[in-house]
C-alpha cells in the first residue's frame, strides 16, 4: 500500500502543468481621437484662418529663434535687375534697372542702336552705377525682350513716359535729375526724349543721323541744356549731321570728332577714350549728390 502511494505522488509530480489562461488586453483607446482642422477652410481668404490649427506653421521657429537647419541664401550678384512697365498704347516695354547711390541720384538712360539690345550697354551701365548715378537701360520696342513693331517716333513717347514714371521703375525721387545717351538711332532718340522732358539735363549723341525723328527741333530746343556730339569722319552721314546740329546748339555743347573710327558702338572699339570721355561729361554737367 505504501507503494503504492509513493507511485502516484511519482505521476503527479511528472504530469506536465496545467496551463494558464491567457489574459485579454484591453485595446480600447484611452484618449479620443482629437479633430482633424485644416489650416484654411477652401475658398476662404488666407488671412482668415487666425485661430485654427496650422501644423506647417506650427512647425517652423518661433519669432527670433533659428531653425534646425538655416538655409544659407546667397546675396544677389547682379548689379541690375529687370523692370516691366506698358507703354501708353498697352505695349510692354522691357528695361534693366542699375541702382544708384541714393534715392535723389541723377538717373541716365542708355538707348541702343538699330538691330541691337539693351545688353550692348552691360558694361558702360555697370561703370555709371559704380559712380553712384542710377542707369535704365531699356530694350526698345521692336527690339529684344521688349519686342513689339519697331517704331522710333512712339519709342520717343515711351521714354517720356518712363521719365514720367521713375518713381515706379527703381528708387528714384520723383524730379530727379536725368541725363540720356545713345549710339545711332538711340543717338537720336537721347536727343529728341531730353529736349521732349524738362528733368534732362544732358544729352550724348554718338553718331547721329537724319531719320524720322526731327533732330534740328531738338537741338534747338536743347540750347538751355548740354549736348555732347561724337561722329567721325568715315561715318560721312552722322559726320554732316553733327556739323549741322553742332553749329545750331547755342549753349553749352561738345563736338567730339574723329578722323576715323566707324559707326556708333564701333567707335567704342576704336576710339579706346571714348568712355572716359562721355562719363567725365556726364559727372560735370549731371552733378551728383554730395555724401
Amino acid at each position: 500500500m505504501r507503494i503504492l502511494l509513493i507511485m502516484l505522488v511519482l505521476l503527479a509530480a511528472c504530469a506536465p502543468p496545467e496551463e494558464e489562461a491567457e489574459e485579454e488586453l484591453d485595446l480600447a483607446p484611452s484618449l479620443r481621437p482629437s479633430d482633424t482642422v485644416l489650416p484654411f477652410v477652401v475658398g476662404e481668404p488666407t488671412n482668415s484662418f487666425l485661430g485654427r490649427n496650422n501644423p506647417t506653421q506650427a512647425a517652423l521657429a518661433a519669432e527670433g529663434e533659428l531653425s534646425e537647419n538655416p538655409t544659407i541664401r546667397p546675396l544677389p550678384t547682379s548689379p541690375s535687375v529687370p523692370v516691366q512697365i506698358f507703354a501708353n498704347d498697352s505695349q510692354l516695354l522691357m528695361l534693366d534697372y542699375y541702382g544708384g547711390l541714393t534715392n535723389t541720384s541723377p538717373v541716365i538712360f542708355l538707348f541702343h542702336d538699330d538691330n541691337e539690345t539693351g545688353s550692348s550697354w552691360d558694361a558702360f551701365a555697370s561703370q555709371l552705377q559704380t559712380r553712384g548715378y542710377h542707369v535704365i537701360v531699356p530694350d526698345i520696342r521692336g527690339y529684344g525682350s521688349t519686342g513689339g513693331e519697331v517704331d522710333w517716333e512712339l519709342a520717343a513717347e515711351d521714354v517720356q513716359m518712363m521719365v514720367n514714371n521713375l518713381a515706379v521703375l527703381g528708387r528714384t525721387a520723383p524730379g530727379a535729375p536725368v541725363a540720356m545717351v545713345g549710339v545711332g538711332q538711340g543717338a537720336n532718340l537721347a536727343l529728341v526724349g531730353c529736349a521732349n522732358v524738362s528733368v534732362c539735363q544732358s544729352a550724348v549723341a554718338v553718331s547721329p543721323f537724319d531719320g524720322v525723328l526731327d533732330l534740328d527741333r531738338a537741338v534747338q530746343t536743347l540750347s538751355s541744356r548740354s549736348v555732347m556730339l561724337v561722329s567721325a569722319d568715315d561715318d560721312t552721314d552722322s559726320s554732316a549731321t553733327a556739323n549741322r546740329l553742332n553749329s545750331l546748339h547755342t549753349g553749352e555743347h561738345q563736338w567730339q570728332r574723329y578722323s576715323s573710327g566707324g559707326r556708333a558702338g564701333e567707335l567704342f572699339g576704336t576710339q579706346p577714350g571714348l568712355t572716359a570721355q562721355i562719363v567725365e561729361w556726364l559727372l560735370r554737367n549731371v552733378e551728383l549728390p554730395a555724401t
